[in-house]
């Protein structure tokens, strides 16, 4: 018959591999516990930047219509196309001086949010191109600009948006 010793010889033996055994099946389910973390961690992470895009799209899209809906500019729009018999004549320009730099200084302030990547670029074009076309057009040609007393310097980011949005054909498109 076995002694007391080798009994607890072989009880040790039998706990160690009790042990041994609990011990890989916690570390498997720590592996299981783990993927499942980076994959919630993973979709999180997609989630985030989702919704981050869809907040630049949509204050790409309030910036833009606030040519339509802020009362300041709405009012310098409207008196400057008075000004102009309706947007056919900017010779005569140079009392609206305030109104124009208005409406650049919104212009220029969205022309810097897309160049910074705060604004969507391909929502803006969609929306503003137009804006941006007529005001380089009309009011910061270099002529035009020094009659009616504006600094071309102070809007570069307008200037230089608006010059590559006329060599680029492109538009948005939802990804």
């Amino acid at each position: 018959m076995p002694s007391i010793g080798e009994w607890a010889a072989v009880a040790g033996a039998v706990a160690t591999w009790v042990l041994a055994l609990f011990g890989i099946w916690q570390l498997r389910a720590i592996r299981v516990q783990s993927r499942a973390a980076a994959e919630q961690t993973r979709l999180l992470a997609q989630q985030a930047i989702e919704q981050n895009r869809r907040d630049q799209k949509w204050k790409t899209l309030e910036a833009c219509r606030l040519l339509d809906t802020d009362p300041i500019l709405d009012q310098s729009t409207a008196r400057i196309w008075d000004a102009s018999a309706n947007g056919t004549d900017y010779s005569n320009m140079k009392a609206h001086q305030r109104d124009i730099i208005n409406l650049l200084n919104h212009l220029d302030a969205i022309a810097i949010g897309v160049q910074q990547g705060l604004y969507i670029e391909e929502i803006a074009r969609d929306h503003l191109d137009a804006w941006f076309k007529k005001v380089c057009s009309e009011f910061l040609r270099e002529d035009r600009a020094d009659q009616i007393g504006i600094t071309r310097s102070h809007f570069t980011h307008l200037i230089d948006l608006n010059n590559k949005w006329l060599k680029v054909e492109t538009h948005y498109r939802d990804t």
